[in-house]
């Protein structure tokens, strides 16, 4: 008998590895307004909004959240799970548990969290507490899942693309009326040629990450063309100090 149980729980054991080396770290979230659905791989399922935010650039302020896949308890015991006053609906194992008490053994639990955005400052964030500890969130490294969708993994490239297009700041030439493209004031040239020699604007545009290794702007100019902006650029000085070159 005693060698059956051990048989039964090696094979649990190897049931539970198994299953952990087959899945990816995070939920599966779907976001969605009235005219867009986006869905991402995500480490934990929380948000924390002002009043006329979204959830994402390209959604509405008013919109539906849904994040699945699974929770991993380590640890056999009494659970309680909240998700605060948000309003959201929370299943583990297919049964209601915000705000309830569940006992759960160690393994994986099939979890699903589905919130529609109320007006005003929204907030969602999973917590837990057991006999052990208080209420506390729930560590990211307890979420997983299976199958990431190619809608994520599509997303996954628009979202990389979103951040090089933030980072290298192309809205700054590239106008765009919509809010999701979004950027930062880029430095003002009018009168760059009090602050800076020619020669300096000129190996500046030659490789702008040989002053600033973080510098946005790319080197894109021929030799020729660098003379020309160049001389351009040098010759933007202030008033003031063009007042004083004439009455010299």
């Amino acid at each position: 008998m005693h060698s059956i149980r051990c048989l039964v729980a090696l094979l649990w054991l190897s049931s539970l590895a198994l299953a952990a080396a087959e899945s990816s770290p995070g939920l599966i979230a779907a976001y969605s307004d009235a005219n867009r659905r986006i869905v991402q791989v995500t480490p934990s399922p929380a948000f924390a909004l002002a009043e006329k935010e979204s959830i994402h650039p390209a959604l509405a302020v008013a919109f539906k959240a849904q994040w699945t896949g699974f929770l991993k308890i380590t640890r056999r015991g009494e659970y309680t799970f909240s998700v605060g006053n948000s309003g959201a609906q929370l299943l583990i194992d297919g049964k209601d548990a915000a705000n309830q008490k569940l006992d759960l053994g160690g393994g994986r639990y099939p979890l699903l969290i589905k919130v529609e955005r109320k007006p005003g400052a929204a907030q969602l964030q999973l917590v837990w507490k057991s006999e052990d500890f208080g209420f506390e969130p729930v560590p990211a490294a307890l979420f997983s899942h299976d199958d990431t969708p190619p809608e994520a993994q599509a997303q996954a490239q628009i979202e990389h693309g979103r951040i090089l297009f933030e980072e290298l700041n192309c809205v700054a030439c590239h106008k765009a009326e919509k809010k999701t493209l979004a950027g930062r004031p880029a430095p003002d040239l009018s009168t760059i040629g009090s602050r800076a020699s020619a020669a300096w604007i000129y190996k500046w545009l030659e490789n702008p990450r040989h002053f600033n290794a973080q510098a946005a702007m790319p080197a894109l100019l021929t030799d020729a063309e660098r003379r020309d902006v160049t001389a351009f650029l040098s010759g933007l000085i202030a008033v003031d100090q063009k007042l004083k070159s004439v009455h010299a």
